[in-house]
């Protein structure tokens, strides 16, 4: 079907054979992905067999549960974002337009999206498990707070990778991977035979991103400087964006935990659509350039044009 999508989008009718004058070249390109794939897979199922053979099965599914909750964004909408991101900085490639400008933007839409959710996440973690998956996941509520960190940290380096294999620097996206992945099962294992507890292997998670992006940065920097000045002044809408609706929930979450420590369900689900409109409050009080999509400023005209 991704073969015959293509062909008509080519817009030539002409048919296609089959050939092998390319192999080499997609040998080299395909066999690096592939490497990448197998690193990256090797290295999250290693964690997994770590935990599971000095802490026991049930921390490997709190772990999974609480990390979960971060991949609703870091994987699940990133993922979407991803698939749309690598043709936009490719189509720049090829007109011989530097894709730093788009890049500095994607991040900065990104972080404007990504703070909120984790922060709203990290504050109501206990409730957000107990309305997503239930009760019996409650002692995967602490870990929560961990990962959000760490999503909303690599909210900066989420589409480096990205930008690499839409610019064809498959090799510095390897060595990335190569880097990366070894060493973060080296640490995980010595971290969880050291401190066999479940907060140790929230806490390397989090200082692993951390230390991941000026890694990422360095070999973008290779092959696409980075104007850190410039991405330091286009971040700060999002920074603004995200406090007020982050210390609101803050003083709600403080005002309406019951003695159990957890928000009653139907304060929860009325405080999500406040939560929502302080947002896009902020969004418009920080003058973010999210509101210049051209959806939401539909959304926008729709909205006046129902007030009046």
């Amino acid at each position: 079907a991704t073969g015959f999508g293509t062909w008509w989008a080519r817009g030539r009718p002409a048919p296609l054979s089959p050939g092998l004058s390319e192999w080499r070249t997609v040998f080299s390109f395909g066999g690096k992905a592939s490497l990448i794939g197998i690193t990256s897979s090797l290295s999250m199922d290693a964690n997994d067999l770590i935990v599971g053979k000095i802490l026991g099965f049930g921390p490997v599914a709190m772990i999974s549960r609480a990390q979960g909750m971060m991949n609703i964004f870091q994987r699940d909408a990133m993922q979407a974002i991803r698939g749309v991101m690598q043709p936009a900085f490719a189509r720049e490639v090829r007109a011989g337009v530097n894709p730093e400008e788009t890049f500095v933007r994607s991040v900065v839409m990104v972080s404007g999206v990504a703070w909120p959710f984790f922060g709203f996440i990290s504050i109501f973690s206990l409730e957000s498990l107990r309305l997503l998956f239930g009760p019996q996941w409650d002692a995967a509520a602490p870990l929560v707070p961990w990962f959000c960190i760490a999503g909303s940290i690599a909210a900066f380096s989420s589409l480096v990778p990205t930008l690499l294999m839409a610019r064809g620097n498959i090799n510095e996206l390897v060595t990335l991977h190569l880097l990366i992945d070894p060493a973060r099962v080296i640490c995980f294992g010595l971290a969880i035979w050291l401190r066999p507890e479940l907060d140790t292997f929230a806490a390397v998670f989090l200082l692993f991103y951390a230390a991941s992006v000026p890694v990422s940065f360095w070999l973008k920097d290779k092959v696409q400087p980075t104007s850190y000045a410039a991405l330091a002044r286009a971040i700060r809408p999002s920074a603004h964006a995200a406090l007020p609706p982050v210390l609101a929930a803050l003083l709600f979450a403080a005002w309406a935990r019951s003695d159990g420590g957890v928000v009653a369900l139907p304060m929860f689900l009325a405080f999500m659509p406040v939560y929502a409109a302080l947002w896009m409050m902020a969004l418009v009080w920080a003058s973010h350039p999210f509101l210049e999509e051209p959806s939401i400023q539909a959304l926008l005209r729709r909205f006046r044009h129902s007030r009046d």
